[in-house]
């Protein structure tokens, strides 16, 4: 947006993933071997995408002048956004076209202090992707369901209702919709809540 929104939050749901994959045979083993590498940083709907590769260079200290920052899939490392045993992550992994950059959750937890506040820190657990053994530390954003500021009360407190209150059904046409709960949505969030979410939060 060319302009900042006024938004508020509904409901949180699951943990969405951000991190850097390489492509097997590229020779990145760590984040030193990114140097002099072409990469997908970018993508103009997902600006957070290049915000995460800016912590890599930054904290890893890596030479941002010899890599070559494009939006292409003709590359040597890409940054993405994925859910848990995401079937166009697990599909790659599993052919083995592509790994995570491992870092430790030491690097990770630097790297989240030169990030917004909405990142958190996350650990994959091991075996979520074919050929990955190990917990793999990661950075996740929360997904959101948002309105602007200016969403009718009652509006947005029939649609917290509808979809906690019919849960179930929600979770059958949408497995990630386990996650929309309201413990999950009374986490801390990045953006203020909906007075018309408050009000059925209150309730419940």
């Amino acid at each position: 947006f060319r302009e900042p929104v006024d938004i508020r939050l509904l409901i949180q749901g699951q943990p969405s993933y951000r991190w850097l994959f390489v492509r097997e045979g590229a020779g990145i083993e760590t984040p030193a071997d990114l140097n002099g590498k072409t990469i997908v940083g970018g993508r103009r709907a997902l600006p957070e995408l290049r915000i995460l590769l800016n912590a890599f260079i930054e904290h890893f200290e890596l030479d941002e002048s010899s890599m070559k920052i494009v939006e292409t899939t003709e590359t040597n490392a890409v940054v993405l956004p994925f859910g848990p045993r995401a079937g166009g992550i697990e599909e790659a992994m599993r052919a083995g076209a592509m790994k995570f950059l491992s870092v430790s959750p030491e690097d990770r937890d630097a790297m989240l202090e030169l990030l917004p506040a909405a990142f958190s820190g996350v650990d994959q657990p091991a075996a979520d992707f074919s050929n990955q053994p190990d917990v793999v530390p990661l950075t996740s954003l929360k997904t959101y369901l948002i309105s602007g500021a200016d969403l009718d009360e009652d509006v947005a407190y029939d649609v917290v209702k509808g979809l906690f209150e019919n849960h179930e059904e929600f979770v059958s046409y949408h497995g990630a919709a386990r996650h929309w709960t309201v413990e999950n949505t009374l986490r801390p969030p990045a953006i203020p809540f909906h007075p018309g979410a408050i009000r059925y939060l209150e309730e419940a």
